[in-house]
């Protein structure tokens, strides 16, 4: 699948330096390079205290990449919000940097996006522990029974959107900071935007695991249930 229209990829990166070379390099060559001209790739770097800076700005030296150095951390909501609004095209594909994804799995994707507002990702071939698997399932099941909505995989960090979404449904995101792509999702729904999910490999992550800890997941639902709450008050 092709498109003539250009991209704007866009990746956070915290504290990445084990393998945010390889993530980088992967989607680089197996994406950016295959995407029309005007397309832009911005890696948003939100002050990690590792080396992945100057991993990444070393890179820039050599491939075609944005790096966008926040002057203070923002969380993932806040970084993914400032680089998403520093897009110029009208195609965006968001992407996590963990390397858990495939980047090809881009183009499954892309033939959907004449016809929906929003193409997200369907995790599958998933193998993390038991528990982070439930709790996924878990939230899936949850927000859809608190919004009347279906099941679609709401917090994956793997999706392409489209420019209007960043005018008319980013601004109001507010209520969940490691929910950031469920309350987008649910709000565009609620819009009347369309969505269609789409199966994406997801895997272990790359290097050493530097993300969310089994045991912190209790307290991440627990705050982000607080979260779906205030949304569902909001929007009935």
């Amino acid at each position: 699948m092709k498109t003539k229209k250009p991209v704007s990829m866009v990746m956070v990166a915290y504290t990445e330096q084990d393998h945010i070379r390889k993530v980088i390099t992967e989607y680089y060559h197996d994406v950016f390079k295959r995407l029309p001209k005007g397309s832009e790739f911005i890696v948003y770097l939100d002050c990690p205290p590792d080396g992945t800076p100057e991993i990444v700005f070393d890179m820039a030296k050599h491939l075609d990449i944005k790096p966008m150095k926040g002057k203070r951390n923002l969380g993932y909501a806040g970084a993914m919000t400032t680089a998403l609004k520093a897009t110029k095209n009208d195609i965006i594909f968001y992407s996590d940097s963990s390397g858990k994804h495939h980047a090809k799995d881009f183009w499954d994707m892309l033939q959907y996006e004449k016809r929906y507002d929003i193409i997200t990702g369907l995790r599958k071939s998933e193998k993390n522990p038991f528990i982070r698997r439930f709790v996924t399932f878990g939230q899936r099941l949850l927000v859809s029974m608190l919004f009347n909505i279906p099941p679609y995989d709401f917090n994956t960090g793997f999706k392409i959107i489209h420019k209007n979404i960043i005018d008319k449904v980013l601004p109001d995101v507010r209520y969940m900071k490691q929910s950031f792509s469920s309350e987008l999702l649910i709000r565009a729904l609620k819009k009347g935007y369309t969505v269609k999910d789409v199966p994406v490999f997801f895997g272990k992550r790359e290097g050493k695991n530097t993300g969310t800890k089994i045991k912190d997941l209790f307290m991440i639902v627990k705050k982000s249930f607080k979260g779906f709450l205030k949304l569902r008050k909001e929007l009935r």
